[in-house]
């Protein structure tokens, strides 16, 4: 994480922490009249931290071209972590309805990113004098979710937690490569669509004239955002072993954003 982007993270969640000091000092306004009823919209921006944890496997072809001895080497490879950092930018919709101070409702969550990140992994063949690099890249640009919330007011404050589905779209890229005369040739690429599941919790201040500003915190799973065959052939040969690619991805967003009822 670059030095700005520390600064960012940090500046959020201090507005994030200094929202819900707001909440506790209203807690004594808990009869306040102020509604949170009503279909609400806004945007939000955010600094967003995004991983993916591949669980790729190779197996054994007829002939091998990757060696018993060298598969687990390979496969450790293939599991490198992909992972970086993101700003946000998120369009926000929903509908509220309350009964005292409980709130009900249900939101529609389109997130932008721009994660693209790559690991490059060069390790030597066991025994043979030679070596290989694995290079995975992972992409995506956004995510849309609906979750139903509950929360509870203090008045000009209200605190929420939410969750329910998302779905969001991946562009997975692997090369193989070696150091031998054998020119390996692996490369996979494919772009998946997948879904997930999403978690929000955060903190709404009235500002007035049915404005108000919200800090949340938003986790998104992705259990299988990664989804393939590929296999490492040798060029003329026969010689091949297959790899399994698949991965999961986690994203963590903390943003800050305005808000309106109507």
């Amino acid at each position: 994480m670059t030095e700005f982007q520390k600064r960012v993270v940090q500046g959020l969640s201090s507005l994030l922490l200094g929202a819900v000091s707001s909440s506790v000092a209203h807690a004594g306004d808990a009869g306040s009249s102020r509604s949170w009823q009503g279909f609400h919209g806004g945007i939000a921006l955010g600094a967003a931290h995004g991983k993916a944890s591949p669980d790729s496997t190779v197996s054994l072809g007829s002939p091998n071209y990757v060696q018993p001895v060298n598969i687990p080497r390979v496969t450790d490879a293939l599991r490198r972590s992909i992972d970086g950092n993101s700003f946000s930018g998120s369009g926000l919709a929903g509908y509220d309805i309350q009964r005292g101070n409980l709130v009900f409702g249900i939101e529609a969550d389109l997130t932008l990113m721009d994660f693209s990140e790559t690991t490059r992994t060069r390790t030597d063949y066991s025994g043979l004098g030679d070596s290989f690099q694995v290079e995975n890249r992972l992409e995506t640009k956004f995510s849309f979710s609906i979750r139903p919330k509950i929360g509870y007011s203090f008045g000009d404050t209200m605190v929420h937690a939410g969750i329910g589905p998302v779905i969001g779209r991946f562009k997975y890229s692997s090369r193989y490569e070696d150091t031998t005369a054998n020119n390996p040739d692996d490369f996979f690429s494919r772009t998946r669509t997948a879904w997930g599941v999403s978690l929000n919790v955060g903190v709404n201040h009235a500002i007035g004239n049915d404005w108000y500003l919200r800090g949340d915190y938003v986790f998104n799973h992705f259990p299988n955002a990664v989804d393939g065959n590929s296999a490492i052939t040798a060029t003329g040969a026969p010689h091949n072993s297959g790899v399994k690619h698949d991965s999961d991805f986690d994203f963590h967003t903390v943003r800050v954003g305005l808000m309106k009822r109507f």
